[in-house]
Order: structure tokens, then sequence, then C-alpha cells
């Protein structure tokens, strides 16, 4: 059985939270994991934080095209998520409340994957929403120059 709450939030969205995942882990799923990709390259290297990582060695792990690859690794370093010694990549969370959160999106992955993989979908479909609404919004501004005076 799915327990999950649809709420709906201020600007009139729904908001899908499933009771198997903690705040934080939803938070971290939202604010700072953006891709599938970036998911699995994370616990990929959580499940072993004192290997350095290289393009290579991750790329034989998971399959992923170098390109995507690349723009993960980018994505997980810009998020705090990863630390970045030239060519060396580590899981090293910037704070001790976002080490705490990889860790407990790891022991949460392995219980209940389908959850993380819904919430990474929801937040994916919601992220497409509020794109598509701010260019929608976007295109009725009046900039200056633009005017027909």
């Amino acid at each position: 059985m799915r327990r999950t709450t649809d709420d709906v939030n201020l600007a009139g969205r729904v908001v899908v939270n499933d009771d198997r995942l903690s705040e934080a882990v939803q938070a971290l799923l939202r604010d700072r994991l953006k891709s599938f990709e970036q998911l699995e390259i994370l616990l990929l290297m959580h499940s072993q934080p004192n290997q350095p990582w290289t393009l290579e060695s991750v790329s034989a792990k998971v399959r992923i095209s170098p390109v995507l690859l690349h723009e993960a690794l980018l994505g997980l370093r810009a998020s705090g998520l990863i630390e970045t010694d030239g060519k060396q990549h580590r899981c090293r969370p910037t704070t001790e409340a976002l080490a705490a959160a990889v860790a407990e999106l790891a022991r949460a992955f392995e219980e209940h994957r389908a959850a993380i993989l819904g919430q990474m979908n929801a937040n994916a479909i919601e992220r497409i929403r509020s794109g598509s609404l701010k260019a929608f919004t976007d295109a009725f501004v009046i900039r200056k120059g633009d005017r027909d005076d």
C-alpha cells in the first residue's frame, strides 16, 4: 500500500509527500538531485566513500554515456554532494546535515526504491511545470526597448 499525501501548496501545485521517506530525504531529492544519473552516481560513491572515482571508474560501474556522466558529476559537485580533486571525485557532502541525508537516502533506497524513484519523477514533473509557467508569464513581461512607441 502506497502511503502518500497529496497537498496543494500556495501556488496551487500538487505536492506528493511519501510517508516512507523522511523530510530530509525528500528535500535532498527535490533540491539537490535532478536526475536518476546523479542518484545512481551518488549512491555508488557513498557506498565507498574513501574510494577516489574517475570518470572511467564511475562509467565502468554505472554504464552512463560520458556526456551524461560529466553533467551529473558537475551537478553533484554544484549541489555540495561530492568533492572533486583534479580528475578524482569522492562523496563528501559539504555539511553534516547533507551527509546524514545522503546516508539516510542510501538506507531508504534499499527499502523503498520505488518510493524514491516516484518522488524523483514527481519532482521532475514539478520542475517542468514551474519552468513552463515561468516561460509563459515571461512572455507577457514588457521590457524596455520592446515597446512599440
